[in-house]
């Protein structure tokens, strides 16, 4: 990917950190430790002070991706490697004002398991290998 599909790409995840930012809170603070959390307010740092925002950007995807999150930040803004996203072009992601619901599945996906979080249930893992369920949103 050339120097100006990664900025782009860069710029689409901090625009969306930065829209998002009260969810990705909420989703980062729900982790033991919530190591999330400093990761964001890095990036607030780094937005603020003018510095690289890059090396946060990926800290923060990888985060989410370890913690079930199997598209990270650089997905939820449709881009993959390639610069280009499973998204189709001029659709509408999601309608405003929407509600999404969270739902924790198999993180093999070999198994119909499903957990509907309410409140402050933590991630279940799985009873076999031990790992967190993968978060998906319906």
């Amino acid at each position: 990917m050339g120097n100006g599909q990664d900025n782009v790409r860069r710029a689409d995840a901090l625009a969306y950190a930065c829209a998002e930012l009260s969810m990705l809170r909420s989703e980062l603070g729900e982790e033991e430790p919530p190591d999330g959390m400093e990761l964001l307010d890095r990036l607030a740092d780094a937005v603020a002070n003018g510095a690289d925002a890059a090396p946060v950007l990926g800290q923060i995807h990888g985060h989410l991706q370890d913690g079930g999150d199997l598209l990270g930040l650089y997905g939820r803004v449709g881009h993959d490697s390639t610069g280009r996203g499973l998204h189709p072009s001029g659709v509408a992601r999601s309608v405003p004002g929407a509600l999404a619901e969270t739902v924790y599945l198999c993180p093999a996906r070999s198994c119909s398991r499903y957990f509907l979080p309410s409140g402050g249930d933590p991630v279940p893992r799985c009873l076999l290998t031990g790992q967190r369920l993968i978060r998906e949103t319906l």
